[in-house]
């Protein structure tokens, strides 16, 4: 064999093998791909809830405007105490739905807000002769906590200052099988325990379970 022909063999022999893609690259960018799109899904979904709008009702009105005659009139409620100025040290808002059979009931404008006035036409109390910490403008379920101490407050607290009952076997006088969500989520303690916390949403629904709504904040709360 002629050094030629030696140095040809070697040359084929010694050529690298063809590199393969491995199967668990494409395995893993198959998963990155629908992680990716799951969290597109999430996001359109979100973009796409309703924003709450001070001033607009949400549901059916089922009760009247403010306070009944057991609930806060000026006196102290769980040691919640009606002042005559908001008070902002510590100042959040959290979202509570009513649905009873299925449908949706508002709930009202004025709890917590003693003689309200009414701002303009658009359904927003600007004022009363004293505000509690925990109160509602309007009749679109946000309801406000405006304090000057840390809390914590409860779900329970703001009922009692509307001065409805609120137990596990119904609210405001409706009574039933009681399904409790929060944050979209079913809950299942303790329903007047419920801490009020920064654009906590609540969904009480009595008789029937639902689907709780989902709602955007808008700018400012």
């Amino acid at each position: 064999m002629s050094n030629k022909q030696r140095g040809h063999r070697t040359g084929r022999n010694t050529r690298p093998p063809a590199r393969t893609t491995s199967a668990w690259v494409w395995v893993a960018v198959f998963l990155a791909a629908i992680v990716a799109l799951g969290l597109l899904a999430r996001v359109g979904a979100a973009s796409s809830a309703p924003i709450l709008q001070q001033g607009k009702a949400l549901g059916k009105n089922a009760f009247q405007a403010g306070d009944t005659g057991s609930g806060g009139q000026g006196q102290a409620i769980d040691q919640i105490s009606c002042d005559s100025g908001s008070q902002v040290n510590y100042h959040y808002h959290a979202h509570l739905s009513l649905f009873v059979q299925g449908q949706q009931i508002a709930l009202p404008m004025a709890i917590g807000i003693v003689q309200p006035q009414l701002k303009g036409a658009n359904g927003f109390v600007d004022s009363g002769n004293c505000l509690y910490w925990l109160h509602t403008h309007d009749a679109s379920g946000i309801i406000h906590i405006e304090s000057p101490i840390a809390g914590p407050f409860t779900l329970g607290n703001f009922f009692d200052i509307w001065g409805e009952p609120l137990t596990q076997a119904g609210f405001a006088g409706y009574k039933g099988k009681l399904y409790v969500y929060v944050g979209g989520k079913l809950f299942h303690g303790n329903v007047r325990g419920l801490k009020l916390t920064a654009h906590e949403e609540i969904t009480l629904a009595l008789d029937k379970p639902v689907k709780p709504p989902s709602y955007r904040w808008p700018s400012g709360l």
